[in-house]
């Protein structure tokens, strides 16, 4: 083949009009700046210029040979049999969008919420996979019931399950894999003149048994009792436990122990904190807070919940009573923050004296989890205030607070969730 004049960057061939052999260079510039584009546009779905009476898969880019717009299908389908893209476009209007052209773009976004196991399924165009996801937060403690005179504890709150997330190769990924989103625990029944029940722990999360986020533990009873703590946080290895015994229970794993084999206050990457009688619920990185604690008798004022940069709050521990009657507030449940001082509260509010009931805690975003629920309050004439609920995304139940005769029932956590964001 003669020498032929070629551009600076690309070598593209710049043959002159009469020069031969004319094809063969021009089939090599137009495969040329095929692959090109495919390779720095991140995209195999071109179709070319929309025809009538063709099949059209989900993602497939046509352009409009009248204005030269390209667009993105969203719908799969087979065009119009007669009449312009445009015209087709007007029929039915949620089948496309203009096509955003960037190097890296979100082609679809699956969220999944607690049920059956479910299936996700890879995009063909796929090149990267974000997957996160978030354990169901446990249920807050009911609240004890009991006569005027008796020490009636509130609930503990419950601990927040944990975050966990990955990026994927496409390829490093099955066609179809299975989904399972961990539920929010229930919250424990206030004792009928007796001692309140547990709370549930939440629910396991996994995508493709690849990658957990474990469920926070349930809140403990309230009772008539010594100090009692909260439940702890879901790890990204094992799931937090339900608040029992009078001094510490450990989160989930990966946790961290001091010199002595005693588990750390708060924790740092994805192990759940862990939670302490009578102290207020520790923070967490990737794991869930843990719930507010209860002292001994109801002579003190209860625990808040523990914070999660990621994860979900803990609960807020249930207001209590005393043996002289005197009504006490539910804690606030745990927020997500970031700063040290920020250890726990600032979620869902405790309830206020005469059996208030905790308010909710804020459902999450696309970057943390569920705020905890607070803690109910006491009653010193009727039923104990119930707990409020934990957030989406993994946020703990608040305890329900003591009442005479009835304890308030702990509020239920929030549920775990997952998104998974397929790029292209």
């Amino acid at each position: 083949m003669p020498a032929v004049t070629r551009t600076t960057n690309f070598k593209f061939p710049k043959p002159a009009f009469g020069q031969t052999p004319w094809q063969s260079y021009y089939e090599e510039l137009v495969n040329s700046l095929d692959s090109l584009l495919g390779r720095f546009l991140g995209t195999s779905g071109f179709t070319g210029v929309w025809a009538n009476s063709t099949v059209f898969a989900v993602g497939d880019i046509a352009i409009d040979a009248t204005t030269n717009v390209v667009y993105e299908n969203l719908v799969a389908h087979t065009s119009a049999a007669s009449g312009t893209f445009a015209t087709d476009r007007t029929l039915h209007p949620s089948y496309w969008q203009l096509w955003s052209g960037t190097l890296s773009t979100i082609l679809t976004t699956n969220t999944f919420t607690p049920g059956n196991s479910q299936t996700w399924n890879k995009n063909s165009r796929a090149k990267l996979i974000l997957v996160r996801l978030w354990g169901g937060g446990g249920g807050g403690g009911g609240g004890a019931g009991g006569s005027a005179g008796a020490v009636r504890q509130g609930g503990t709150g419950a601990g927040g399950g944990a975050f966990n997330e990955f990026i994927y190769l496409a390829s490093d990924l099955s066609s179809i894999e299975t989904v399972n989103v961990g539920a929010g625990g229930g919250g424990g029944v206030g004792g009928s003149a007796g001692l309140g029940a547990d709370g549930e722990s939440g629910g396991n999360s996994d995508f493709g048994s690849k990658l957990y986020a474990y469920g926070g533990g349930g809140g403990n009873g309230g009772s008539s009792g010594n100090n009692k703590p909260g439940g702890s946080g879901g790890g990204v290895m094992s799931a937090g436990l339900v608040g029992a015994g009078t001094t510490s229970v450990d989160g989930g794993h990966p946790r961290v122990l001091d010199s002595t084999g005693t588990p750390t206050y708060g924790t740092t990457g994805g192990g759940g904190a862990a939670s302490f009688a009578n102290d207020q619920g520790y923070p967490s990185e990737w794991g869930g807070g843990s719930g507010g604690g209860v002292p001994t008798g109801g002579g003190a004022a209860t625990r808040a919940g523990g914070c999660s940069t990621r994860g979900g709050g803990g609960g807020g521990a249930g207001g209590s009573l005393d043996t002289a009657n005197v009504e006490r507030v539910g804690q606030e449940g745990g927020n997500n923050k970031t700063s040290v001082s920020d250890g726990s509260g600032g979620g869902g509010t405790g309830g206020a004296v005469n059996g208030g009931a905790g308010s909710a805690g804020a459902d999450g975003g696309t970057l943390n989890g569920g705020q905890g629920g607070g803690g109910g309050g006491s009653q010193d004439s009727g039923t104990g205030g119930i707990g409020g609920v934990g957030g989406l995304g993994g946020g703990a139940g608040g305890g329900g607070g003591g009442g005479t005769t009835v304890g308030g029932a702990g509020g239920r956590g929030g549920n775990g969730r997952c998104v998974v964001y397929q790029l292209g």
